[in-house]
């Protein structure tokens, strides 16, 4: 596998929500590994691992902080849509599990201008039964996460606490536009790093007696690799025979640095950022 990649989440929902979202983002070529928090210590293996801003400082504690993308989740526009039709200074209550996302989805909203209402957060897997009961029975408005409402507030016992027949508002997750860049552009990056440590391997057997033999073995595994590679790099501006051509120059650069063509870089992975000539692999892993 070119990149392993972990979701990490505090329940299985939310889990596979992370897990879902960073497979889109990749265009689901590469697949993502759904891990709860709690199990973490036994999913050290991962190249990357992605995670929610509450759950960031406990993952940092366990895997460095160079492997941990902070998936940044909004609502959708439709959400603040929905709710801004709302008659200002009402009651509205929010629903989820915690307490930290409770207070984020209450500062995004406020933060899109929705700053009419009076905000009642509902954490009610912390919250006493009963408190949450007493809460809910007042209820006209309720908002939250979608699978959060549909799998834990629709359900006993927590829809026989909605006595007044309330208008739920719901929404789904989506990664904002900066954090979703992060994770393309730090999957290029593994990969590609991968590439370098494969050709250094190349290049320590072709120092060996049986050169020839060495040679033919290494170079049709080479180029496999390759055809692998270029079926799942991202978000590239190339085409794919395009990018095979460059990884095959930068292969051929670390065989031949009096190459006149230009190799591949890390930085030619991401389409945004200026080409450079790639350094001799024992320079590159320093």
């Amino acid at each position: 596998m070119l990149c392993k990649i972990y979701s990490i989440g505090s329940n299985d929902l939310l889990t596979n929500e992370i897990k879902d979202i960073t497979e889109q983002i990749l265009e689901y070529k590469i697949p993502v590994t759904a891990c709860l928090d709690k199990t973490l210590k036994n999913h050290l293996d991962g190249d990357l691992y992605v995670c929610n801003k509450s759950l960031y400082n406990q993952v940092s504690k366990h895997i460095p902080e160079e492997k941990i993308i902070n998936l940044n989740l909004q609502p959708t526009s439709q959400f603040y849509l929905q709710l801004a039709a709302i008659p200002a200074n009402s009651d509205v209550y929010v629903f989820h599990n915690k307490t930290i996302y409770l207070n984020t989805l209450i500062d995004l909203c406020k933060s899109m201008g929705l700053d009419k209402f009076n905000y009642i957060p509902i954490p009610y897997a912390t919250l006493p039964l009963e408190k949450v009961e007493k809460k809910l029975n007042k209820a006209k408005y309720v908002i939250g996460l979608e699978i959060l409402l549909k799998s834990v507030l629709f359900t006993k016992p927590y829809n026989a606490f909605l006595l007044n027949n309330p208008q739920i508002i719901d929404t789904k997750r989506v990664a904002s536009v900066e954090t979703a860049g992060r994770v393309i552009k730090k999957v290029n990056e593994i990969i590609y790093y991968k590439i370098i440590n494969y050709l250094e391997t190349i290049l320590q057997d072709f120092s060996s007696n049986n050169l020839n033999a060495t040679l033919y073995r290494n170079c049709n595994a080479f180029d496999s690799v390759l055809e692998k590679i270029s079926a799942v790099v991202l978000k590239t501006s190339k085409p794919s025979s395009d990018l095979r051509d460059l990884l095959l120059q930068s292969a051929m650069y670390q065989l031949n640095p009096s190459a006149s063509s230009a190799p591949l870089c890390a930085n030619e992975i991401d389409a945004s950022a200026p080409v450079q000539r790639a350094l001799p692999v024992k320079h590159q892993l320093r």
